[in-house]
């Protein structure tokens, strides 16, 4: 079975080969040279069962590193899988939480590690990221600036093979996944940053950061609303 993968993007897709699917993804995961780390090498979906329809799994990503890592995630071929962030930006040393979900009603759960989760990620400077922090609210300048630097071949990837343990118990009672923001206005028209508990999608009480308020956020600002592909 195969995975395609875009971006750089003009290199035959991998290619996994029925019953050496263990040993070349292994393979394919150690020639990523991955910047990025995780604790796991594996997206493993629980309890997901023939036309149950719905599993995720949560994965930090690490930056180990002293430099700012802008990452975009491509999903594997199959409509059934989804990703939120599609990009993102993982300052030095920093750790930010991935979410991975499959959705469908198949008539049998799908083969382990011939589903893959490719993360291309590159390096980019302190005004990038200076750029990026301008617009907290929006994914534009994300795209932007992985539009402007994410071209030509991509040097790290880290690839994220899907495991599907049916026995196992379901790990994140997740109906959907928020990333946007919440937003408050103070009494001094201050923007209140409100954490969103991802278990219960209930924005708490205590803001966590105010921040000065530079534009109102559309509907079309949220990270639902990020492309597949960074050059779409």
């Amino acid at each position: 079975m195969q995975d395609i993968t875009h971006g750089s993007f003009l290199k035959p897709p991998f290619v996994i080969h029925q019953g050496k699917v263990v040993e070349e993804f292994l393979k394919l995961h150690s020639d990523g040279k991955s910047l990025l780390t995780t604790p796991t090498k594996y997206v493993v979906f629980c309890g997901l069962t023939e036309l149950t329809g719905r599993s995720c799994d949560h994965v930090e990503l690490k930056n180990p590193t002293k430099n700012t890592i802008l990452f975009n995630i491509r999903t594997p071929v199959s409509k059934c899988f989804f990703v939120k962030p599609r990009v993102g930006m993982v300052e030095p040393n920093k750790t930010v939480k991935v979410y991975f979900t499959f959705k469908g009603k198949c008539h049998r759960v799908p083969s382990d590690y011939c589903w893959i989760y490719n993360i291309y990620h590159i390096v980019i400077g302190q005004k990038d990221t200076a750029f990026i922090k301008e617009d907290e609210f929006s994914s534009m300048n994300l795209r932007t600036v992985w539009n402007e630097n994410g071209k030509g071949d991509i040097n790290n990837i880290l690839h994220l093979a899907c495991l599907f343990d049916e026995k196992a118990k379901v790990k994140h009672e997740c109906k959907g996944h928020k990333i946007d923001r919440g937003l408050h206005l103070n009494d001094q028209g201050e923007v209140e940053q409100v954490v969103v508990e991802e278990s219960k999608g209930e924005a708490s009480s205590t803001p966590s950061k105010i921040v000065k308020l530079k534009k109102t956020p559309s509907s079309s600002d949220t990270t639902d609303e990020l492309p597949k592909t960074a050059d779409s």
